[in-house]
């Protein structure tokens, strides 16, 4: 074995051991390398555009033929937004009611202070001063600051007293102006609140419906007065529309269209040009002797009369007539098919009295010994009487008839 020095293999060992440390080290980084300095891969290629899409709709079309892009609009007039409007037309009247108050107290003490300055009207006052505070003019809905007073700048005493905001918002259709002459008193409210549903379309209120229940029960009647003697050959529908409609309606709210050969549908779809939710109508038809109405939550839509007793005092004149007017022409040869409401001298201020129209009377003929004409009325409008339906009986050659029960 041969001899080696002292310490000659541990310093050998320890010349070995970095270069072993060294070769590991110097791969990894070979490695790094390569990757980073490889080229990226190609990008895929794009894929093929998609297929074109069929010609043919997913939905069948109507049986008419109509395109249902066409028949599936809604024929209304878009709706202004909601804007913060009131949900409840209950509501909205609250609101107006506080308002034009409030603005007619502040009218009174404008003039009661122009009187005491010996009717010169003095333009530094503002309403603050006016009123001595503002939140006496405080309510539910609104507050003093929503208020302005200004004086125009032209001829005459004029004041303008306005309420243009809500909580310092605008109102969603524009402030509540009242113009005061002070001079002669006179006074001018314009403006109004309308409440709306989510979509925006206006939701009317009770004195609404009122106030439309009076412009058609007068068009179906004027009408039916001015058609009588030449339905027939001449429907025309100009007279339907109103001339003077109550406000906040314009005549532009409302539409007539003819329906069937002698029919006709009026409608209310707009207050003052906004669109309604529920838009209003009346549908009458002559040859077939019948009228509907639309349906509405509101009890003073078309009210029908609240009393049977009399409904038949006020119906008496006209029943009597219309069935001596049937069984006359009846005698004279006319079947009983040929019988028409319009032919029968019903004349229509018995009918506006009684309010129903001649279209709620329906006409049965018995052909018996003696014929018989039954007139029966058991709606208003077309809807139904709160109550049992009204009959009046007339014979052939009898000189009156008479209510059955």
């Amino acid at each position: 074995m041969p001899n080696h020095e002292p310490g000659e293999s541990m310093v050998q060992r320890s010349v070995k051991s970095p270069l072993m440390i060294a070769v590991p080290v110097l791969l990894v980084m070979a490695v790094v390398a390569v990757y980073f300095l490889l080229p990226e891969p190609p990008a895929p290629p794009p894929s093929p555009p998609p297929a074109p899409l069929e010609n043919t709709p997913a939905t069948p079309q109507p049986d008419d033929g109509e395109d249902p892009l066409k028949t599936q609009l809604d024929p209304r007039p878009r709706p202004r937004p909601n804007n913060g409007a009131p949900n409840s037309a209950a509501v909205a009247t609250a609101m107006l009611d506080e308002a034009w108050g409030t603005m007619e107290s502040v009218r009174s003490r404008l003039e009661l202070k122009y009187k005491y300055a010996e009717y010169k009207l003095d333009r530094s006052l503002t309403l603050e001063t006016l009123m001595r505070r503002l939140s006496r003019m405080d309510g539910e809905y609104f507050k003093g600051s929503d208020y302005n007073l200004n004086f125009p700048a032209r001829e005459g005493d004029f004041a303008r007293i306005e309420c243009a905001t809500i909580d310092g918002r605008d109102l969603p259709d524009g402030s509540l102006v009242m113009s005061v002459n002070l001079r002669t008193g006179e006074t001018k409210a314009e403006g109004t609140i309308f409440a709306r549903n989510r979509d925006g379309y206006v939701l009317l209120g009770d004195s609404e419906y009122r106030e439309l229940s009076s412009v058609f029960r007068e068009a179906v009647l004027d009408h039916y007065n001015e058609q009588q003697g030449s339905i027939e050959t001449d429907m025309r529908l100009d007279s339907l529309l109103p001339a003077d409609p109550p406000e906040p309606f314009v005549s532009e709210d409302f539409r007539a269209v003819s329906s069937g050969s002698m029919g006709y549908k009026l409608a209310c779809v707009t207050i003052n040009g906004e669109a309604l939710a529920t838009p209003v109508n009346v549908t009458v038809d002559y040859e077939s002797n019948t009228i509907s109405s639309s349906n509405c939550e509101s009890k003073d839509w078309l009210s029908p009369p609240d009393s049977r007793e009399r409904l038949k005092d006020r119906l008496e004149n006209v029943l009597r007539d219309v069935a001596r007017s049937a069984l006359r022409q009846l005698e004279e040869g006319k079947s009983s098919t040929e019988l028409r409401m319009y032919r029968l001298n019903g004349y229509y201020w018995y009918f506006r009295w009684a309010g129903i129209s001649p279209f709620d009377v329906s006409l049965d003929v018995a052909e018996s010994e003696s014929r018989t004409v039954t007139l029966t009325i058991a709606t208003s409008y077309g809807k139904t009487l709160p109550f049992e339906s009204v009959r009046y009986v007339a014979k052939a050659g009898d000189k009156a008839g008479a209510y059955i029960d």
